[in-house]
C-alpha cells in the first residue's frame, strides 16, 4: 500500500522503429506476455500518485526523414488505484499545452476481473500537428484546424480473457479546417466546421456507426 507518490518534470520517448515496431516490441511478444497473463497483476493499493511538468517525445524513425513531435507540460493525477479483487479505483489525467490544447481523461478502473470506464476529452488540439502523429503518411494533409474529441469508453475482459470494447456516444469536431495534397503549395479545402456525433464502435464485433455528420463552410 502506497499512500502518495510524486513525480516532478519526468522525461519519456515513444519511439516507433525503422520496421514500424514500437521499441519495445521486444517486451510484448507473445511469450512474454502469456508469462505475465498467467502469473497475474501484482496486488497493490496507491491512493494518491500525481506527476507534474512531464515531457514526453513521440519519435517515427520508419518516416524518411525521421518524425519528432514533443509533448510537454503534462500533468497527471491518480486516485486510489488498486489491483485487489473486486476493488475499484479512479483516475483522473489531465494535460495542457503551450499551443492552448487541453486533455482530460477521467474514469474508474476495477482489477480481478477487468473493469474500465470513462471519458476522454481533447479540445483545441492543432489538428495538424495531431495528423501527423497519427496519419503522416497519407496523401492528404491537414494545414490548418482545431480538433476537438470526446470518447466515453467501457472495457472489460470475458470470461475467455479477451478485451469487449465499447464507446458510446462519442463525438468528434473540426474547426477553421484546411487541408492540402502533401507537399503541395495551396490548400485544395477550406472548412469552418466538421462534427460528427452519436458515434459507437465495439471490439471485437468491429461495428462501428455514426448518428450524424454535419459541414458548414467557412
Amino acid at each position: 500500500v502506497l499512500d502518495e507518490f510524486r513525480l516532478a518534470k519526468p522525461h519519456g520517448v515513444t519511439r516507433l522503429l525503422a520496421d514500424g515496431r514500437p521499441a519495445i516490441g521486444d517486451l510484448l511478444a507473445a511469450d512474454s506476455t502469456e508469462r505475465a497473463a498467467s502469473a497475474g497483476l501484482p496486488r497493490f493499493v496507491v491512493e494518491h500518485a500525481e506527476v507534474r511538468d512531464g515531457e514526453l517525445d513521440f519519435v517515427d524513425e520508419s518516416r524518411t526523414p525521421r518524425y519528432e513531435e514533443p509533448f510537454q507540460d503534462l500533468d497527471l493525477a491518480l486516485e486510489r488505484i488498486s489491483t485487489l479483487p473486486q476493488e475499484d479505483g479512479t483516475h483522473l489525467l489531465t494535460a495542457e499545452f503551450s499551443t492552448g490544447a487541453r486533455i482530460r481523461w477521467q474514469g474508474k478502473e476495477a482489477f480481478q476481473p477487468l473493469r474500465l470506464d470513462g471519458t476522454l476529452a481533447i479540445d483545441g488540439a492543432l489538428a495538424p500537428r495531431w495528423s501527423e502523429v497519427f496519419a503522416g503518411t497519407l496523401p492528404i494533409q491537414l494545414t490548418a484546424g482545431r480538433l476537438g474529441v470526446t470518447l466515453p469508453y467501457h472495457v472489460e475482459q470475458d470470461s475467455a480473457g479477451a478485451f469487449v470494447v465499447t464507446l458510446s456516444g462519442a463525438g468528434a469536431t473540426l474547426r477553421s479546417v484546411a487541408a492540402r495534397p502533401r507537399g503541395g503549395e495551396a490548400d485544395w479545402l477550406r472548412l469552418g466546421e466538421v462534427q460528427a456525433s452519436g458515434m459507437t464502435v465495439q471490439w471485437p464485433q468491429r461495428t462501428a456507426t455514426i448518428q450524424r455528420v454535419s459541414v458548414a463552410s467557412p
